[in-house]
C-alpha cells in the first residue's frame, strides 16, 4: 500500500497503525491491540532508486522480540527517511505472519 504524508494504516487482527509525520522525519507509531503473543516484530526501510529497481541510501532494521506482551502495546520509532523510502513491516506471532509495506512519497 502506498501512503503519503497524510499517513498509511496497516491492519491485521487490529495490530498496527503506521503514521508517518512528514517526508523526511517519519514517526512510526505501532499500536498492538491483540491477545496473541507477538514473537517478533520487524521494520525494514530502504531508499528506492528513482530510476530502476535497485535500492540505495539509508536502510536498516528495527526488531522487537517478546514472549509475552500486554493486551495493548505501543511501539514508537522516529526514522530519518526521504521521499521514495519503502518501509517493510513484518509481524510474526504464534498464530499469524503478516507482511506489508508502504512508500513515503
Amino acid at each position: 500500500r502506498d501512503g503519503g504524508p497524510s499517513g498509511s494504516t496497516l491492519y491485521k487482527n487490529g495490530i498496527a497503525n503506521v503514521l508517518p509525520s512528514n517526508s523526511t522525519r517519519n514517526e512510526i507509531l505501532i499500536i498492538f491491540d491483540t491477545d496473541e503473543t507477538i514473537f517478533e516484530f520487524e521494520i525494514n526501510w530502504e531508499r528506492k532508486k528513482v530510476c530502476g529497481d535497485e535500492y540505495k541510501g539509508n536502510s536498516g532494521t528495527l526488531t522487537f522480540v517478546g514472549e509475552e506482551l500486554p493486551d495493548e502495546l505501543y511501539c514508537r520509532w522516529i526514522l530519518e527517511t526521504l521521499p521514495g523510502t519503502v518501509i517493510y513491516v513484518n509481524i510474526t506471532s504464534i498464530h499469524t505472519h503478516y507482511y506489508d509495506h508502504f512508500l513515503i512519497r
